[in-house]
């Protein structure tokens, strides 16, 4: 997808409530110590020429809901604004309250059409207005600190079908975040630079110096090539589930080989250090060119082996993914948004849309708490130790401020 050359103008806050922020509309001065109490916390929602130096220059009026928004003009610029409530969705289509179960249900995939027998309006209302999320920026929406920032990625390509010709779909994941996912027709060293370079432009955008330290990858060599090209420097670790996964496939029939096989296996990958994870594949290819019959079984276990070099990179980097087992499952969800639309057939610009909102999606939405006295908690909460509101997507609303765009800031 292309990406906008308008430059965000709206900042999107949370307000304590519709009630108050009605009531705060014509008093200029109680609507500025409010915006001013909100940078005071939230600075990184607001301009990086704000400096609480402004002044009003008029409003907007949505005559449908009866609510009326503040324009402001910096003083620093003369760059204006737009003042949006997190309880108003996007170009003051409806409101969040009535947006956001729907959206919610999208998580599990239920079809649009079903939204719209359940909620009303229809379906290409509730398609369009869960896929104007992926206009933001992904990785600025999910990232609110330079602390936050992933040291370590995972990448990986979701197949699928696009009017009946195959694509690939370049998904990004770390911290367990989902941080991009871009269309591409061709899965060449030269269309994942395309694909994932959408997520670097965003990171670069967002915090200039960073580069992520490692990347866990299948063996497919373009994936490699291309986080290569785009992060000079970065170590590129090779996901061990993949080769185990080569050899199941070979002998599911034959249980009790597969047994013998697999602890072994895995005895090597629970090795505590990188010189006991050299040893102990040492120790299961002297035991596979011992006892195994030659064929493609036996052929798998010793490529597996052989791979040791690349496998063992992740001792070198604490908290390096050692499997691509973290976007695989972000690969499960958009096989489920997938499969509730039977299939992409959009322009490719929605349908990139439409994927960048699955992100935001997985990002934000509250998953199901480790404990019944634990509240659920979103992947956006557990990564910048925060939430701006308690609605979840009043909460993507707000983090969405500047559409993502701001240059991350330290925490003070």
């Amino acid at each position: 997808m292309k990406p906008s050359t308008r430059q965000a103008k709206t900042i999107t806050l949370p307000f304590t409530s519709p009630e108050d922020y009605i009531a705060m509309i014509p008093d200029t001065e109680k609507f500025r110590e409010e915006l001013l109490s909100i940078f005071e916390k939230h600075p990184e929602l607001f301009p990086p020429d704000f400096e609480g130096r402004f002044h009003f220059v008029g409003t907007i009026e949505s005559k449908k809901l009866g609510i009326t928004q503040r324009k402001i003009r910096l003083l620093a610029n003369n760059e204006t604004y737009q003042v949006r409530p997190s309880f108003i969705m996007p170009y003051m289509t409806g409101l969040t309250e009535d947006f956001e179960r729907a959206l919610y249900l999208r998580s599990w995939g239920v079809p649009f059409h079903a939204l719209t027998y359940c909620f009303g309006g229809y379906d290409m209302f509730w398609y369009r207005a869960f896929t104007s999320l992926g206009r933001n920026n992904v990785v600025g929406t999910t990232i609110k600190s330079e602390e936050s920032l992933p040291e370590h990625l995972t990448g990986d390509e979701k197949h699928v079908k696009y009017f009946g010709v195959k694509g690939y779909i370049a998904t990004t994941a770390g911290n367990g975040a989902m941080l991009g996912a871009s269309f591409q027709y061709g899965a060449s060293e030269d269309d994942l630079i395309e694909g994932y370079g959408v997520f670097a432009k965003e990171l670069s955008l967002l915090a200039p110096e960073f580069t992520p330290k490692t990347v866990n990858t299948d063996g497919w060599g373009a994936t490699q090539k291309a986080f290569a090209a785009l992060f000079p420097g970065i170590t590129i670790i090779l996901c061990f589930l993949h080769s185990w996964i080569s050899i199941r496939d070979r002998c599911k029939k034959a249980k009790a080989l597969l047994n013998s096989i697999g602890d072994r296996v895995w005895d090597a990958y629970r090795a505590k250090t990188k010189r006991l994870f050299s040893q102990r594949i040492r120790r299961l290819r002297e035991w596979a060119e011992k006892e195994l019959s030659e064929g493609i079984v036996k052929e798998k276990v010793l490529k597996l082996c052989s791979k040791r070099a690349e496998f063992s990179k992740a001792y070198d980097f604490e908290g390096a993914r050692r499997t691509s087992n973290e976007v695989d499952r972000m690969m499960d969800f958009q096989k489920r948004q997938i499969k509730s639309m039977r299939g992409l057939c959009g322009f490719e610009d929605s349908t990139d849309r439409f994927f960048r909102a699955v992100c935001l999606l997985w990002n934000f939405r509250p998953h199901a708490s480790d404990s019944e006295d634990e509240a659920p908690r979103s992947v956006f909460e557990k990564i910048n130790g925060f939430q701006y509101h308690e609605n979840w997507l009043q909460n993507l609303l707000c983090a969405a401020s500047l559409k993502g765009e701001r240059p991350l800031h330290k925490k003070r």
